[in-house]
């Protein structure tokens, strides 16, 4: 049995849709869990939004930075902060869909799975397009290298056991993206289990940090590169978390 989750949202001037988000993810919620949302210094209405959310809701905790930090700081706060054995992350603007929560909680009592990944439905202006994992494609979560070649883990689609925290926080120094080094901390030390049926709708609009768009080549070797060096700590820290769990 597990002692709750941790549902981690980092905001930055969401408020266009932050309500359908909330609403979604708190018909979700059970008394042993709790949602806790950082803002990084949003110039609208979102922390307001949010305050009002932590006022009406017992489980939801509202925090802003001090300063604007970015995507990655912001998630690395939330992750320090999150006290439940399982973790969830959540962008600021994607509907969960009723079931979410127990079907990956339950993924994750499998012997052996660390994280779970599950498929989505992107969502436009102009409704449903496609999912996110097409059939019969699924995801590479088994092989470290053919992730660092292409990522599979979007962090609103993630789930993880809090466990692997031990070997992925701090964040290394540089980094491409933290969904990356989470997905890459969760094969490192146990299975992943991937679950092929949307559970959540990833809205893609202009204000997302996610692009559908392919990224000029320099940009992904740069990336490359400092992944690679995000790799060699991972081995350290591996050999200390193994010699710890003897």
């Amino acid at each position: 049995m597990y002692g709750g989750v941790s549902i981690l949202v980092a905001t930055y001037n969401g408020a266009t849709y932050l309500a359908e988000q909330m609403e979604s993810i708190l018909a979700q919620v059970s008394p042993d869990d709790e949602v806790i949302v950082v803002d990084d210094c949003s110039s609208d209405n979102t922390f307001a939004m949010l305050s009002d959310y932590a006022r009406r809701f017992p489980a939801v905790i509202a925090l802003r930075n001090e300063k604007n930090l970015g995507v990655r700081k912001t998630f690395e706060r939330l992750l320090h902060l999150a006290r439940k054995d399982i973790v969830f992350l959540s962008d600021q603007d994607d509907i969960w869909v009723q079931g979410r929560k127990a079907r990956m909680t339950d993924a994750l009592r499998q012997d052996g799975c660390v994280a779970v990944l599950a498929n989505s439905l992107i969502l436009t202006e102009n409704g449903v397009d496609r999912a996110f994992y097409p059939e019969p494609h699924h995801p590479a979560v088994a092989s470290i290298w053919r992730n660092f070649a292409r990522n599979a883990f979007i962090g609103c689609c993630m789930a993880f056991r809090r466990d692997i925290l031990a070997i992925a926080l701090p964040f290394p120094e540089r980094l491409s993206m933290h969904d990356w080094w989470l997905g890459t901390c969760a094969m490192a030390v146990g299975r992943v289990c991937y679950l092929p049926e949307p559970s959540l709708l990833y809205r893609r609009h202009g204000g997302n940090l996610s692009s559908s768009t392919r990224r000029p080549w320099r940009v992904v070797l740069r990336d490359r590169r400092v992944n690679l060096r995000a790799l060699t700590v991972l081995a350290g820290r591996l050999v200390r978390y193994r010699r710890i769990a003897r």
